[in-house]
């Protein structure tokens, strides 16, 4: 028997390379899904360029509901370039 997954509650996991936000785009945005960022190896590189952003989770059908999901393993670290964004954020809630 094969487990249905759903296609709203995605994960994804980022281990090494390159991203890039720049220009009105968005880097990482999870909409409903789990994105892991683990850079353990030290191979994964976040930037946000200019007119970029690198971390949206607010839902695409009610952009005033978040619920997405950042999890981060290891030390990211993120190179925020002149006119890029880090996070959007309406509301924040501290633990």
């Amino acid at each position: 028997m094969q487990k249905e997954t759903d296609p709203t509650h995605t994960k994804t996991e980022l281990k090494k390379g390159t991203v890039k936000s720049e220009d009105g785009a968005v880097a990482l945005y999870s909409d409903q899904a789990d994105i892991t960022l683990d850079n353990t190896s030290g191979n994964l590189k976040l930037v946000a360029g200019n007119g970029g952003l690198l971390f949206y989770n607010y839902k695409s059908s009610n952009p005033n509901d978040y619920a997405g999901q950042f999890t981060i393993n290891g030390p990211v670290v993120a190179d925020i370039e002149s006119g890029g964004y880090g996070f959007y954020l309406k509301k924040c809630n501290y633990k």
